[in-house]
């Protein structure tokens, strides 16, 4: 890989033949007799990570003009395939759309990305591509967003609501200042100051040394800006490209701005596109369109980009906050992730664990809410054309009849039934944040939005005397936060949980006295109940990890998905939930992305006999594409 990587052409080889002829004496999974490792593999532990070395492109078809003339081969690409280090998954940013996050160093010697082991808290990992170790840089738990120094000796992330930086060589992380919890990215300038995101409004700037906070971009309101996120420099440290999402409807309220630290001036250089850009030598930038990789001619000295885009890499993934898994290094290295996809079928089971009959066929459900008559179920599905938006559906289960019931372009997600049926509440970002919609179950009617706060909102239950909806909250400092609104009405919403670092998946009680909610404030993911209204007390219910909590119709029981892939039943004596019995295990459950605040996995029957859960047809998976001299892939394209 270092040859791959060198700056000198005369020394960086030129070919996959060249590689081939180095790589074939080595064994990539070498043991000894008795089957364990041997030391020269456990000190390459992610050596599988390149398993998939893919083909040089037009080598073959040069080779009759270099035996003729004997002139240098034009470079040709490398592409290689890299998987999470192991015994860990890629680990994406919280979203209902999930894909890895990770960032090529500027030189293209290292690579950042974040995974978690089974069990514990995502962090930052570093992956020398020359040949050398991989390993987590300790202190980073919870990381999102990671992006290098351009000197690649740093890394700056977001974790527990702050913007931090790493020194790659070992360290403390470093605190340089509050930052929401769902931050939008952020991007490290040669001129010292650091861009970032938070969850909405303009950019924010701060001396990488540390300061405080200014802004650096502000809304436009005749382009109707709602929101500016995922900053990236551009090589001067001064201007820099940005993703901006305004009130206009669909894609034409999408685009890649360019702006300035030395202006408030700004424009849209690339429109109709959702997600993050990055500039690339020799003048381009590269974008996502639908979950394809495009390069755009740029000029980074008049700022204007010219000519057709054209399309270098298919299938990457993308989140629906905007966060694009793709990255490039000067040295005309590019790396990019499939998506984290994690299909499901719905399927019947009873209290037993006896699988019944399945629902619909495989997709991508992010939530599923059975009806107050148990005859229709509220679902969304991500499209079939690809990763990038999803839409409600409604299901009849007597007739096994799918209808759709949202058709906007964004993400439409989180169905919640009013208790008479007749309306449903759900999420969409069709403003560049997430509010509340409202319309008839019948569709009879347009939607509507019913809830609009200026931040995210993620409902999750509405009351049985229909006066109250309870929501998630995800741009906190201190973290996600449970609200109730007073359904209807003009009265403010109240904070009903704040637990200091995250409160998500609130439910009320049938009789409206206790609210469970899953939460991370001890260290780990667990199910509480507390009164409401709130006293000050509270209990911890799952002894050992627990989320999506969910009460049965009469209140005497409570149900959550344990950490171990168990449903677990709690019963709750009279309706009592301080009086709560000990957990005990119903059946084993397979479902993507547990404890994802953006996603529901299962719903109960009234009497609490059946459950309808989304069960994983496939283990969520991605790869890192690895590509060295990247602009190959513009001649390759344009040739078909």
């Amino acid at each position: 890989m270092a040859a791959c990587l060198e700056k000198d052409p005369d020394q960086r080889w030129q070919s996959c033949r060249d590689v081939s002829r180095e790589l074939s004496w080595l064994d990539l999974n070498p043991h000894t007799t008795d089957g364990r490792p041997t030391a020269a593999s456990v000190g390459a532990r992610w050596l599988p990570w390149t398993v998939a070395v893919a083909a040089t492109v037009g080598v073959i078809g040069m080779l009759p003009g270099w035996l003729t003339t004997r002139r240098p081969a034009p470079p040709s690409t490398l592409q290689l395939s890299l998987l999470p280090p192991p015994q860990t998954s890629f680990s994406s940013p919280p979203a209902s759309i999930v894909s890895p996050q990770l960032a090529l160093s500027p030189d293209g010697r290292q690579l950042a990305v974040v995974a978690e082991e089974r069990g514990s808290r995502p962090m930052l990992w570093i992956r020398a591509l020359d040949g050398g170790d991989v390993r987590a840089l300790r202190g980073t738990e919870d990381a999102t967003y990671p992006f290098w120094s351009p000197d690649s000796r740093a890394v700056g992330f977001f974790a527990q609501g702050k913007l931090k930086t790493v020194d790659v060589a070992g360290g403390v992380p470093r605190t340089l200042a509050d930052a929401a919890l769902d931050s939008r990215g952020g991007t490290w300038g040669a001129a010292g100051v650091i861009l970032f995101a938070p969850e909405r409004g303009g950019l924010l700037q701060i001396p990488a040394a540390g300061g405080t906070p200014s802004p650096a971009t502000t809304l436009d309101e005749t382009r109707q800006d709602t929101t500016h996120r995922f900053p990236s420099f551009l090589p001067d440290g001064r201007h820099f490209l940005y993703s901006v999402r305004t009130r206009k409807s669909g894609e034409e309220g999408l685009g890649v701005a360019v702006g300035s630290l030395d202006s408030r001036e700004t424009r849209v250089v690339i429109s109709r596109t959702a997600w993050g850009a990055h500039y690339a030598e020799p003048g381009y930038i590269l974008f996502l369109r639908a979950g394809t990789l495009m390069a755009q001619p740029f000029n980074r000295e008049t700022l204007v980009a010219s000519g057709d885009a054209v399309a270098i890499a298919q299938d990457v993934g993308a989140t629906t906050t905007g966060y694009s898994s793709f990255s490039a290094a000067s040295t005309g290295m590019l790396v990019h992730a499939r998506p984290l996809s994690a299909p499901g079928r719905l399927r019947w089971f009873t209290r037993d664990g006896v699988p019944g009959d399945g629902l619909w066929d495989e997709g991508e459900y992010l939530d599923l809410a059975l009806a107050p008559d148990e005859r229709t179920l509220a679902v969304s599905r991500v499209g079939d054309a690809g990763l990038t938006s999803a839409d409600l559906w409604l299901l009849d289960l007597v007739r096994g009849v799918p209808t759709r019931f949202t058709t906007h372009p964004m993400n439409d997600a989180s169905p919640v039934w009013a208790p008479d049926g007749a309306r449903l509440v759900f999420r969409s970002n069709r403003e560049g944040y997430t509010q509340l919609y409202e319309r008839r179950s019948a569709g009879t009617d347009a939607e509507r939005t019913v809830l609009n706060t200026g931040i995210s909102l993620i409902p999750t239950d509405w009351s049985a005397d229909g006066r109250t909806v309870i929501y998630t909250s995800t741009t906190s400092p201190t973290g996600y936060e449970i609200w109730s609104w007073p359904a209807g009405s003009d009265q403010a919403p109240q904070r009903i949980v704040r637990t200091g670092l995250n409160a998500t998946h609130g439910r009320l009680s049938p009789d409206g006295r206790w609210l469970a909610y899953a939460s991370d404030e001890s260290g780990s993911l667990q199910v509480w109940v507390q009164p409401l209204p709130a006293t000050g007390e509270k209990r911890q219910i799952s002894p050992d990890g627990g989320s999506e909590p969910q009460w049965r119709r009469d209140g005497a029981e409570l149900f959550y998905l344990s950490s171990r892939g168990q449903l677990m039943s709690v019963a709750m004596p009279g309706g009592n939930a301080f009086a709560a019995g000990a957990p005990r295990p119903l059946f084993s459950v397979d479902v993507p992305l547990a404890g994802n605040p953006f996603r529901s996995n299962y719903a109960v029957t009234k009497d609490g006999q059946r459950f309808l859960i989304n069960t994983r047809s496939s283990a969520a998976s991605a790869s890192i594409s690895v590509v060295t001299n990247w602009t190959t892939l513009l001649r390759t394209a344009s040739a078909e």
